[in-house]
């Protein structure tokens, strides 16, 4: 196995404060030995520098023996360190005495008190300038990081313009991964990558026109796509763990699947990024060569064609191709126009009810624009959240051809009429009973609710002119079922049924009430061993 062309040595498990910075570790993880550090350093000795970072690895007190002992041992002794211990030429002059020659700092922001937010430290931008002009009077190499925020994105070239005047020789722009402080407050912290491709695409400009060299740390491929290779730097600086921390400290990035074209030169797209944000913006194909020209203009008179619908194709997530439709002097009435056309347009699809509403709501926008035609909310439970009619009509405005409301519809049931008319463009509700016997399904349900179940259903379809179904709850391995042999004469909809536990797959409907008996035995015969699996029930 070759060198790696450098390391980062984690040489103390915590930073000074935490801030909004994605380092993981806590102040109850162990400080490693000097000992064990030069003896992990020299199994993973790089060809280039050998990085002393963290966490914070100022606050170690024998910092200056470390020093010695890599340099005394032939390594390039480089330190990862926020800066606030090197505001003055004493400390760093004994650091650099002991070996140390090369200083990474951080700026994140040309605006200090972007940068003291990121670091958690009020003052820590001045300080940092200064720790640069001191390595500079004693002679230190200069590099810096910058991480790329939310709040920093747009101030990207300026910054990268202050770092190169201070002496920054080599800066990483850095993207925050999904962990430490910045975790917990990841849609803030995190900047979205299709809106940051131009930013990241000048300050590269920028650095290179004052011979700075610059990388790209934690930014896939489609990031910076006229970016050159090298200026990604995934694989040039290995994490190098002490073995006393190495159960405790995760550093290690994970991938979600990559694409084609890129697969040589980007390990793919970030898994944290993609779970929280999802992939739409890494796979937009904006700048890509269109998938129908853009149009021609009207002539003076002429009546401009319709456009065609939005569903199916992707959006503009692109910062720079937006730029681009604005830079038309004519779309046609289309500002999609030129937009890549979705190949699966899939006519049916489930919305899951049970997650967080900014995640719904992404996902039916993303629904929306696939184009298609019929989506199913089937949760039971879900449907009873404070926030579900809200969320409901939200989907409604988006002009999905056809809404399914199925589960436990009395919560929003019981709101007023002129709640329940908001959600007009339902087009089915679906109710659940475990038996058309009134007695038997309260004491199957034990809430007694027979009654109020129906109410819900009948006041929903009413309200929104919605057809209105019922489907039954049968027990995994129901015994009779004399009870629906003929309750579908009074209830509305087309016989239903779902099993107690089952997979949502396990229902099924029956078209003809004397085929009740058979539609049961093929559902059941669908749940398979999922159903086998379940003790026999009271």
């Amino acid at each position: 196995m070759s060198a790696p062309h450098h390391i980062r040595l984690v040489a103390h498990p915590t930073r000074r404060a935490p801030g909004h910075t994605d380092w993981p570790g806590d102040p109850s993880l162990p400080v490693p030995s000097l000992q064990e550090l030069v003896t992990a350093a020299n199994t993973n000795r790089p060809s280039g520098i050998t990085w002393l970072s963290g966490g914070e690895p100022t606050l170690r007190p024998d910092l200056p023996a470390l020093i010695r002992a890599l340099a005394d041992d032939g390594h390039t002794v480089g330190l990862d360190t926020d800066g606030l211990a090197l505001a003055r030429p004493g400390p760093a002059k004994v650091l650099k005495d002991a070996g140390l020659t090369h200083l990474r700092l951080p700026l994140h922001s040309l605006a200090p008190e972007a940068h003291d937010w990121i670091e958690g430290t009020q003052g820590a931008a001045k300080r940092v300038r200064s720790a640069a002009r001191v390595a500079q009077a004693i002679g230190l190499s200069l590099c810096a990081h910058v991480l790329v925020t939310r709040s920093t994105t747009d101030h990207l070239i300026d910054t990268v313009r202050v770092l190169a005047a201070i002496g920054a020789r080599r800066i990483h722009l850095r993207r925050p991964r999904c962990r430490g402080a910045a975790g917990s407050a990841f849609i803030t912290v995190s900047p979205r990558l299709g809106l940051s491709e131009p930013y990241l695409e000048a300050a590269i400009a920028r650095g290179r026109d004052n011979n700075v060299v610059m990388r790209l740390d934690g930014f896939p491929r489609c990031a910076a796509p006229r970016a050159r290779p090298a200026a990604f730097a995934h694989d040039r600086e290995l994490w190098v763990v002490p073995e006393s921390l190495a159960d405790q400290l995760d550093l290690v990035d994970t991938f979600a699947p990559g694409c084609g074209p890129c697969s040589a030169i980007c390990p793919g797209a970030p898994a944290d990024y993609v779970a929280r944000f999802g992939r739409l913006e890494l796979d937009d194909p904006g700048m890509s060569p269109s998938a129908r020209p853009q149009p021609i203009p009207p002539e003076f008179g002429q009546t401009p064609a319709q456009p065609p619908t939005r569903a199916g194709r992707s959006p503009a997530t692109r910062l720079r191709y937006a730029v681009r439709q604005a830079a038309t002097p004519d779309l046609g009435g289309d500002p999609m126009a030129g937009m890549s056309a979705n190949t699966v347009q899939p006519s049916t699809a489930r919305l899951p009810f049970e997650t967080s509403a900014r995640d719904l709501k992404i996902e039916m926008v993303r629904l929306a624009q696939t184009g298609v035609k019929h989506v199913i909310i089937d949760e039971t439970e879900a449907l009873a959240r404070p926030d579900a009619h809200a969320l409901l009509r939200e989907l409604v405005r988006l002009g999905i051809p056809r809404l399914t409301v199925a589960g436990d519809l009395r919560t929003l049931g019981g709101r007023s009429k002129r709640s329940l008319k908001r959600l007009v463009g339902v087009h089915e509700w679906v109710v659940e009973i475990w038996s058309p016997e009134p007695q038997a399904h309260d004491a199957l349900a034990g809430d007694g609710d027979h009654k109020t179940v129906l109410a819900a259903g009948h006041a929903l379809a009413t309200a929104t002119s919605a057809e209105l179904s019922v489907r039954g709850i049968l027990p995994a391995r129901p015994t009779s079922l004399d009870c629906w042999t003929h309750a579908w004469s009074h209830l509305p909809g087309t016989p239903a049924f779902r099993f107690e536990g089952a997979p949502e797959a396990a229902w099924t409907t029956a078209t003809i009430p004397a085929k009740l008996v058979a539609a049961v035995d093929a559902a059941l015969q669908r749940v398979g061993m999922a159903l086998e699996q379940q003790p026999p029930s009271a």
